[in-house]
């Protein structure tokens, strides 16, 4: 297949490692797709993974921080992505609970909402609330944390004394 030794798998997963890290799943199929035969693949994953090179654990609680660092999201989003990179869901659920203990999910969401509004000032406040929620949700967060920031920074929906219900939206 590929005969020289600057063009084996390990040196072609290593490179891949070396722009970013990626879970094992990625780099099977980065290598599968560069031609390797499945036997080459799953040999230089093992290799990979004695010498700790690879990592799903790892990746999955560096990929959740990073995400935390560039824009505030919520778990479900970080699980979603996650997930379509191959990693398990133990170590999505381990990653998850590693970084949220760290950073409040409530304040995330407070923070995108304040980062958001400026940009819907403009709008009546009903179409405010729906925009926001929206926005939260394709952003991760759970309809709970999303109502709770919404009643806190925008006050409780008008024409209605019960309060906060996604059906008011």
């Amino acid at each position: 297949m590929r005969g020289q030794r600057d063009e084996s798998a390990e040196g072609d997963a290593l490179r891949l490692l070396a722009i970013r890290g990626r879970s094992v799943s990625e780099v099977r199929e980065r290598l599968l797709k560069r031609g390797f035969s499945q036997g080459e693949v799953e040999e230089t994953l093992q290799n990979l993974l004695k010498k700790k090179y690879l990592n799903d654990q790892a990746f999955a609680s560096d990929w959740a921080r990073g995400r935390l660092v560039r824009a505030p999201v919520g778990r479900i989003r970080i699980a979603s992505e996650l997930k379509a990179k191959g990693v398990g869901e133990a170590e999505i659920n381990t990653a998850l609970t590693e970084v949220y203990d760290q950073a409040d999910e409530l304040r995330l969401a407070s923070m995108a909402v304040q980062r958001r509004l400026p940009l819907i000032q403009h709008l009546p406040q009903e179409v405010k609330r729906r925009r926001l929620f929206t926005y939260l949700q394709r952003r991760g967060f759970p309809s709970t944390v999303i109502l709770s920031v919404l009643a806190e920074q925008l006050g409780k929906p008008s024409g209605d004394d019960e309060g906060g219900d996604v059906d008011d939206l």
